[in-house]
Order: structure tokens, then sequence, then C-alpha cells
């Protein structure tokens, strides 16, 4: 527990110190997550987008408006491997961490999964 807590609370530090280059959303963060192995920050935002920094070289690593609403959640998976953006449409979409490539897009709205490989 102590190593969690540890580990939380380095994370916090980062995030409430880090400079967001490229950052355009007025401030509307509504999901974020960070990958500490990789130093990635994920954050979701007001303006249907999802933004990637390497928090080590402080630098943005990807933009995408990728929803037609706010993307309220990023999260990545337990090995880093994966990330999921979920926004108020409806959608979830997953993505390959090493390159950012949409690999599904579930769509609650139509109940069906459009798998790219």
């Amino acid at each position: 527990l102590e190593e969690e807590l540890k580990i939380q609370m380095e994370r916090r530090n980062l995030i409430e110190n880090f400079e967001f280059p490229n950052f355009n959303s007025d401030g509307e963060i509504y999901g974020i997550d960070l990958f500490s192995k990789l130093g990635i920050l994920l954050i979701g935002d007001g303006e249907d987008t999802y933004y990637a920094y390497d928090v080590v070289n402080k630098k943005l690593l990807k933009k995408e408006k990728i929803h037609t609403d706010s993307v309220t959640n990023v999260k990545f998976s337990f090995d880093g491997e994966l990330f999921v953006t979920a926004s108020l449409d409806g959608i979830v979409k997953i993505f390959k961490s090493s390159d950012f490539s949409l690999l599904f897009t579930i769509d609650e709205n139509k109940d069906e999964v459009t798998v790219r490989l």
C-alpha cells in the first residue's frame, strides 16, 4: 500500500507541474492517465480530442480529434500496450500505445464493433 501511495503521489506531482505544449482546450480536461513506464500522459478534453504527451521530453506525441463529443475517459491497459478513449458520444476507441494506431471502435449506439488490423 505504501509503494502504491508513493507512485500515486509521484504521478500527481508530475501532472500538476507539467506544462502542456499545444494544448488548446481552454483548460477543459475531462480524462487523464499516466503510464509511468512509457512516460506517456493521456488527456481527454471537451473538444472531442485526446492528447498524448511525452512527459520526459515535454513534447506532444499525438493530438487527434476522434470523437463527436467530449472525451471523458482515457486509460492505459495494465501493461501499457493499449489505451482507450471514451466519449459522451457513446463511442469507445482502443489504440495501440506504441504507434497510436486505432485497433477497435465500439459504438454503443449501433451495437457494433469495428476492427482494424
